[in-house]
C-alpha cells in the first residue's frame, strides 16, 4: 500500500524509523500535513531490545493521559515515546 492508500482508509499515519526519529503524516479535506521528528539521542545505546515497544507504551500513554488526539498534540506525543526509548536502550536487558 501506498501514503495514499493508508490515509484513504485513516486520517493519520506514523512512521517510525529507529535512530533516525518518526514522521506523523495527517490528512484532513484532501490535504496532507507531515513533520518530521528526530529521536531523542541516547547517552549510549547498550541494548536496542524492547526500544520499539517502549516508544509506543510512551506514545500512546502520552495521548491517554491528555486525551487529546490532534494532529499538533502527536508531536508531543512522539518526543515522549522517543524520549522514553533512549532510556530504554542506555540498558542492557
Amino acid at each position: 500500500m501506498t501514503v495514499d492508500d493508508i490515509l484513504e482508509k485513516t486520517k493519520t499515519l506514523i512512521v517510525t524509523k529507529g535512530e533516525y526519529g518518526s514522521v506523523v503524516m495527517h490528512k484532513e479535506d484532501n490535504k496532507i500535513r507531515s513533520i518530521d521528528i528526530p529521536a531523542a539521542k541516547a547517552q549510549q545505546v547498550n541494548d536496542p531490545t524492547g526500544a520499539g515497544d517502549t516508544f509506543a507504551g510512551g506514545f500512546i500513554g502520552y495521548l491517554a493521559k491528555t486525551g487529546d488526539i490532534s494532529f499538533e498534540n502527536m508531536k508531543n506525543a512522539i518526543i515522549y515515546g522517543s524520549a522514553m526509548a533512549s532510556f530504554c536502550v542506555e540498558k542492557f536487558g
